[in-house]
């Protein structure tokens, strides 16, 4: 199951620069190896016709591409009833909006997470 998840996620990214962590840098101040994102509490938003729901969690970064780093759920992100790979995306400018990002056996979806949407950076 982890190798379909992470093909789905290859597939994800694949479309763009996006690649394996492959060396540490910094990220908003923290050393990237070192960064979590912190979900303190479940969250759910609908941006258009199904519910998606992050779930509380220590969310770790996987992939990286020139704008920023995917950070993983570790439980995975719910869309109405069904589970799916996928995370919070974060540009390296702390000024721009969390991204939901998820992969389905078809397709790679990613929205902007509402302002409601609360996260902390953390080093680990």
């Amino acid at each position: 199951m982890k190798k379909i998840a992470l093909l789905c996620l290859i597939a994800l990214v694949g479309c763009s620069s996006a690649r394996l962590i492959e060396r540490n840098r910094d990220f908003r101040g923290y050393s990237l190896m070192q960064t979590r994102l912190i979900v303190p509490s479940d969250f759910s938003f609908k941006p258009h016709t199904a519910t998606l729901a992050l779930l509380t969690g220590e969310y770790v970064p996987v992939f990286e591409d020139g704008e920023g780093v995917y950070f993983q759920s570790p439980r995975g992100i719910i869309v109405d009833t069904a589970f799916y790979n996928g995370g919070v995306y974060l540009k390296n400018s702390p000024g721009d909006p969390a991204e939901l990002w998820l992969s389905t056996y078809y397709s790679a979806t990613v929205a902007v997470l509402p302002p409601e949407f609360k996260y902390e950076i953390v080093r680990r």
